[in-house]
Order: C-alpha cells, then sequence, then structure tokens
C-alpha cells in the first residue's frame, strides 16, 4: 500500500527548520591565528619585497654662481645701457618677422604665388563662414516675417471684402 506524501511527513516528528537554530554546541570550533608562524613566514627579516633600491648620483644642477663684485657694482652706465638697447632692437626687427614674409614672396615662382594667394582667401572665407551663416539666418529671418506680414495683409482684405 502507498502512502501518501501527507502521512510521511506526519511520522517523522523531529524535523527542524532551517532558521531555527538548536542549543547543540557549533561542530566549528573557534579560528586561532599562529601569530608567530605568519610573522616567520610572511614578514622574514631578509625579505625586501619587492622594493628595489635605486643607488643614482645626484643631478648635476649648476647653482647661480654670483660674484662679490657684481653685487657691488650693480649700477650700470648709460652709455653701457644704450649700446645693450641698441643691440636688442635690431635682434626685435628680426625676431617680429614681419618684413621676412614679402622676401619669401619674392622668391615664389608665378604658379607658387598663385596658389598661395588661393589659400589665403579660402582662409578668410572659411574664417568669415561663421559670420555669413549669421547674416544668413537673420535675412532668412527678415524674409519670413515680410511672407508673414504679407499673408497678414491679404487675410484683412479678404475678410473686409
Amino acid at each position: 500500500m502507498a502512502e501518501s506524501p501527507h502521512t510521511i511527513t506526519k511520522q517523522k516528528s523531529n524535523v527542524k527548520g532551517i532558521l531555527k537554530h538548536g542549543n547543540e554546541p557549533s561542530p566549528h570550533p573557534e579560528i586561532k591565528w599562529d601569530e608567530m608562524n605568519i610573522l616567520e613566514t610572511f614578514h622574514p627579516a631578509n625579505k625586501d619585497y619587492g622594493h628595489m633600491k635605486i643607488d643614482e648620483p645626484p643631478t648635476p644642477y649648476s647653482h647661480e654662481i654670483v660674484d662679490d663684485e657684481e653685487i657691488t657694482n650693480s649700477g650700470i652706465s648709460s652709455s653701457e645701457l644704450t649700446s645693450k638697447l641698441i643691440a636688442t632692437g635690431s635682434r626685435i626687427d628680426y625676431i617680429s618677422g614681419e618684413d621676412s614674409g614679402e622676401d619669401e614672396d619674392e622668391n615664389l615662382t608665378l604658379e607658387a604665388k598663385h596658389k598661395k594667394d588661393e589659400f589665403k582667401q579660402h582662409r578668410r572665407n572659411h574664417y568669415n563662414e561663421f559670420q555669413n551663416v549669421r547674416k544668413a539666418r537673420e535675412l532668412i529671418e527678415k524674409e519670413l516675417a515680410e511672407i508673414e506680414k504679407e499673408e497678414d495683409e491679404n487675410k484683412n482684405m479678404d475678410v473686409s471684402n
């Protein structure tokens, strides 16, 4: 005779729920650490943990050498100052490079000059494109406003007739 599953569970009286805790001692004892063994294994005195000591000579750096004479004679005569200014003035003209561009144009062939001028024109157009788009939008808005006014006037004339 086959027993139903309900009768089997009734026969087992000592079934406990999963979440219920009994008064029985736990089967696992507490973990005890062997501190001395850990120190000997992982922290030996002669182990360097991959930290490498690099012995390098100090970086060569020449500190500013100040002579005592320069400190005492801090004044410059006017003739020395003017000569230094004249010498630096000629270098500034050379550095600015304003005149050097014209000299380059003289050495170019006609075809190269034409390409250079064409490039300059394309560059101007490119940098002015944003302003051109803004102007085009304004013109379109004005035209649309005029068209709307004309349509409103036409509607008003049709209504009055």
